[in-house]
């Protein structure tokens, strides 16, 4: 079976959510939590999680928080024997606020942990990877090092931009990469198209096709996704959930969009198990939801009335 290699951050996700309408420059009364997170380690997990066999390469500090994140990534399954660890690092720290509906207000990130990595360390880590194994990156790598991985890569590439302000660091190199997941906003900066019906759907789509991203996935919010191939374009929707922490459901879609993809799932299925797999992750309180198998999943599938339309 392929495996898969991801390349990106570990972090401790503090996140407070209020109970009420946040106020500026006061205390805010809410619920706070703290989880092992960061996109590449999200990711990581959630693949593992559903079955996936992976490689988790990052960047860990010796202090308490570096520690209980490597102990808990190897704990759930994660392979992390090409990580490095870096003695007397700061470890890498990610700090949402909720609003009353559980949407993300305010973040802050210190990934500066992330600059230890090096040349020597990615090129051991690409040399055990072969052509039919899955390799992810995130953006939170800097440039050089993104560079660096799509200079060597020997496997197909995915990636999940992020934010718009680390999605230029890929701009020009949108061809490298099989699959592709923005948000809308996302796909605004690589495309310029602001995608508002079926039309600009289509012309979204074709320009990721004409760049040379292989399988490009846009997530839409309340609009559902489209995605294409060289062989169908599709729009998918479902029926709209209550939800409690939007963190971690980026992360547990791309995951679960290659699972799919692995086991040879066809296009739609693999939109189809990815959005079951990110409600499974915004309706729980944690950032991965622990309780996340494939018989979740496909259960989740049953109850969201997911419709798809041929664009």
């Amino acid at each position: 079976m392929s495996r898969v290699f991801i390349i990106g951050g570990a972090n401790i996700d503090i996140c407070g959510a209020s109970h009420e309408k946040l106020r500026a420059f006061d205390s805010n009364p809410g619920v706070i939590t703290t989880s092992f997170g960061g996109v590449g380690r999200n990711i990581a997990e959630n693949c593992c999680r559903l079955g996936q066999e992976v490689y988790f390469v990052t960047v860990f500090a010796d202090d308490l928080y570096g520690k209980q994140l490597k102990a808990y990534c190897e704990e759930v399954g994660l392979n992390c024997s090409l990580s490095k660890v870096v003695h007397g690092a700061r470890s890498s720290i990610y700090l949402a606020i909720l609003n009353e509906n559980n949407d993300m207000q305010l973040a802050m990130s210190d990934m500066d942990i992330l600059k230890n990595m090096d040349t020597n360390m990615l090129m051991h880590a690409l040399s055990q990877v072969k052509e039919d194994d899955l390799l992810v990156i995130d953006t939170n790598l800097e440039k050089k090092y993104i560079d660096f991985i799509l200079a060597n890569a020997n496997a197909p590439v995915a990636i999940d931009p992020i934010s718009t302000l680390k999605a230029d660091k890929i701009k020009d190199e949108l061809g490298r990469f099989t699959i592709l997941k923005p948000n809308v906003y996302e796909s605004k900066v690589f495309t310029g198209i602001e995608i508002v019906d079926k039309e600009t759907a289509i012309a979204t789509l074709d320009a990721y096709l004409e760049m040379g991203v292989k399988e490009p996935i846009i997530s839409m919010g309340e609009r559902g996704v489209i995605a294409a191939n060289k062989d169908e374009k599709i729009w998918v929707s479902h029926k709209m959930v209550e939800v409690t922490n939007a963190t971690g459901g980026g992360d547990a879609f791309l995951a679960a969009y290659l699972v799919a993809r692995l086991k040879n799932k066809s296009l739609y299925e693999a939109v189809e198990f990815a959005i079951a797999s990110a409600v499974c992750t915004v309706t729980c309180i944690e950032t991965v939801n622990p309780d996340l198998c494939v018989k979740l999943v496909e259960e989740k599938i049953q109850e969201l009335d997911i419709e798809r339309e041929s664009l």
